[in-house]
């Protein structure tokens, strides 16, 4: 799998100004390639993002695999840095993989640039990111922080403020007009007011300005916006009392530059001041948000006014407040970190609202109940990773302040969502978090987060915390007489037990989920529940009561129009019939069940279809049509990086080398699925079990034990790619994206 050929990059209208040494430096660095880890160190306010996103366009090309900017402002909890890293690369959890594993796998020869804007120089998280570097090794990282890292890859370059022109008189307007300082003012200045010049006459107000902001390109950049008609002496005049240092600074702690601070009080003092209220409350916006949200969030009005809009675009007017247009033509808006950082402290400073965070929770609250009530449509997904610094920054605040109920209802209403956007361990770590607060909360709330947590623990293939959390729901799906809870926890529960070899609980969750079905005459759930309990009949060897139990299940799918469902009833009785080698029977059913599975484009259906056709066209020693069957589903599963799929297809092809007179093939195969499936905590189902070992007694027959055993060794260690040099055959098209099979 590939990130594909991404350069995701913002555009600037404006010429980087200043910065042609800083620039060769950096290209220098990056054309060494043991580079790892280049960080551009200085204060807020210096350009080191512009800089980071001028060299990362001028280099886009010689990465093959793409250039990504990625956002980790806010990003103060080390959980949350690679489940933020895999997000932005539109990298999704897979199967029982750890996070930093399929990263590895996914990432694995991509040559490819990250530029990560706004790092924090905490010791955990660094370490967080070394661990990355250690398993990621042709990903190249560009970042940008105010503190160096210390970590063992990391190469730095400070990035100083601009040269600013000497104390003494300049004797040419045309050299002045070259130093860095002026000339990035002078530009600023010409968006504003665009008949200006340098002349004898400003030049020296023109130079005691970019010494007073010392160089600092935000600084001049700030000043110049806020001009209005003002020529540079009159600005300096109004500049000086506002740059007395030592007057802001024992009134304001915590900025990074001394120069920004008195720059952006006179900026923010400049306006009008419920306009500056404004400024100073969208603070609390982590990192982007929507015109809709500022009424609610800043002021807790049910939308947006026409009166806020008027003092929102004064804000953008002054560049105080940025505007981004994504691909689908909507708009978002955003802060400079110098600038947020600024207002959050002279909000903190003047007391203007402690409910403001909580209505930023409330906000997003009902935002994700919003795009909860649509989480199987692909928008809902892209709505709620663009928005999860906001659903980050509301978790937080609802830990922070013990609010269980809210954290509850986010966490709770996103998880499904989460899960299929793959972000699995950014969502356990919110849902855990939040079964941890002491706080109660209503039954049904806390039943919806515990159910999350038990099924993104699954998708971890961390069955243990998976039983522990599904247990606790279904209690209180009991206690609450909640009918629908009870059936889908004891339906996962079974499907769970049945999965790590708990056979006889998996039947007693089974048999509860199908007589709650039954009583409740819960029709649509009832087909799945029989499908589910027939399959722990099977692997208890109880093939007649699974063949009944299914004939009925693909009787209520079919009464209730439920297309896949019989698909995948009807593959399930295939592969019954084809393991007790009744192939008339097993040939219809699986051809029809990947007929519909093609027809629903229901990429794991195919697979498993197109594996038991191989495995039925085995049986009849036709290895042609094996061969081509094989060889799809093992394209398609790698396409999707689908663990299962690339195990059951090795086997398969396994036993087809044995079909084929090709022993030491066979076991090498064999014995690569076998380890495939240790890495990945997936055991052979037990009826598989019983064909596979028919098929290594075969072979061991035949190879004699030691031989036998040493192939076996062999192929434990044989390279996945290695083995598929032993397969014949073509590569197929790409398949859509995998979907989830549990009932949530």
């Amino acid at each position: 799998m590939t990130v594909g050929r991404a350069t995701v990059l913002p555009t600037y209208t404006t010429p980087l100004i200043g910065r042609e040494a800083e620039v060769q430096a950096i290209l220098t660095q990056l054309a060494d390639p043991a580079l790892r880890l280049l960080s551009l160190v200085g204060p807020s306010g210096t350009g080191k993002t512009r800089l980071a996103l001028h060299v990362a366009q001028v280099v886009a090309e010689q990465f093959p695999d793409g250039v990504r900017l990625l956002s980790l402002s806010g990003i103060t909890d080390p959980a949350l840095l690679l489940p933020t890293l895999a997000a932005g690369l539109d990298i999704r959890e897979k199967n029982a993989r750890s996070l930093l594993s399929t990263l590895a796998t996914v990432l694995q020869n991509q040559r490819c640039l990250l530029v990560l804007d706004a790092l924090e120089p905490d010791q955990a998280i660094a370490e967080q990111l070394s661990l990355f570097l250690e398993h990621v090794s042709s990903v190249v990282l560009l970042v940008t922080t105010p503190l160096t890292l210390d970590l063992p890859h990391e190469h730095v370059l400070e990035v100083p403020p601009l040269p600013t022109p000497d104390s003494a008189p300049m004797s040419s307007i045309g050299l002045m007009q070259d130093i860095p300082a002026v000339r990035l003012f002078i530009e600023r200045m010409q968006a504003v007011q665009p008949q200006f010049m340098l002349s004898q006459d400003n030049a020296l107000a023109v130079a005691e300005i970019c010494q007073r902001l010392q160089g600092m390109p935000l600084a001049l950049e700030l000043v110049a916006t806020h001009s209005g008609a003002l020529q540079p002496g009159d600005l300096l005049v109004l500049l000086r009392n506002h740059l007395s240092m030592a007057l802001y600074t024992e009134r304001i702690k915590g900025m990074g530059s001394s120069v920004l601070q008195p720059v952006l009080s006179w900026c923010t003092a400049m306006l009008p001041p419920d306009t500056r209220n404004l400024l100073l409350r969208l603070s609390v916006f982590p990192d982007s948000w929507t015109e809709d949200v500022i009424g609610p969030v800043c002021y807790g009005e049910p939308t947006t006014s026409p009166v806020l809009r008027e003092r929102f675009g004064v804000l953008l007017t002054k560049h105080l407040v940025l505007e981004t247009v994504l691909p689908d033509g909507s708009f978002r808006y955003s802060m400079l970190d110098a600038v947020r950082q600024f207002a959050a402290l002279m909000l903190r400073h003047q007391r203007l609202d402690t409910s403001l965070e909580q209505m930023h929770a409330n906000t997003y609250r009902l935002l994700a109940q919003k795009v909860a009530a649509q989480a199987e449509q692909t928008a809902s997904i892209n709505h709620v990773l663009i928005e999860q610094p906001n659903f980050r920054a509301a978790l937080h605040w609802a830990l922070e302040e013990q609010a269980a109920a809210t954290a509850a209802e986010i966490s709770g209403k996103l998880w499904r969502i989460w899960l299929r956007a793959g972000m699995i361990s950014e969502g356990r770590f919110w849902l855990e978090h939040t079964l941890a607060l002491s706080e109660p909360v209503l039954p049904e709330l806390r039943q919806l987060v515990l159910h999350g947590a038990g099924s993104l623990a699954l998708a971890q293939g961390d069955s243990t915390a998976a039983i522990h959390w599904l247990e606790q729901s279904l209690e209180l799906g009991r206690q609450a007489a909640d009918v629908i809870a009870q059936i889908r926890t004891a339906h996962n529960l079974a499907t769970l037990l049945r999965d790590v070899g708990q056979l006889e609980q998996a039947s007693i969750y089974a048999s509860e989920a199908v007589g709650l079905c039954r009583q409740a005459e819960q029709l649509s759930l009832l087909g799945t529940c029989l499908s589910t309990q027939a399959t722990i009949y099977w692997y208890q060897g109880d093939n007649a009561t699974a063949i009944q139990l299914l004939d009925e299940s693909l009787e209520q799918r079919r009464a209730q129009h439920d297309v896949l469902g019989v698909a995948t009833t009807q593959g399930q009785l295939g592969a019954i019939f084809l393991l007790m080698r009744e192939l008339d029977k097993a040939a219809p059913l699986i051809s029809a069940s990947l007929e519909q599975f093609q027809a629903l484009r229901h990429p794991l259906g195919t697979i498993g279809c197109q594996i038991n056709q191989g495995l039925l066209d085995i049986c009849r020693r036709q290895s042609a049509a094996a061969q081509r069957n094989l060889w799809e589903s093992l394209e398609r599963s790698r396409a999707l990086d689908y663990t299962p799929g690339l195990i059951a297809s090795i086997e398969a092809w396994g036993q087809l080398a044995a079909l084929e007179q090709q022993p030491l093939t066979a076991v090498h195969l064999l014995a690569q699925a076998s380890a495939l499936r240790q890495q990945s905590l997936l055991p052979v189902p037990p009826p598989e079990q019983a064909w596979l070992s028919q098929v290594e007694a075969a072979l061991k027959a035949d190879l004699g034990a030691a031989a036998f055993q040493t192939a076996w060794d062999a192929g434990l260690v044989l390279s996945f790619e290695a083995s598929l040099k032993l397969l014949p055959g073509n590569a197929t098209a790409e398949w859509p994206t995998l979907q989830q099979g549990f009932i949530d």
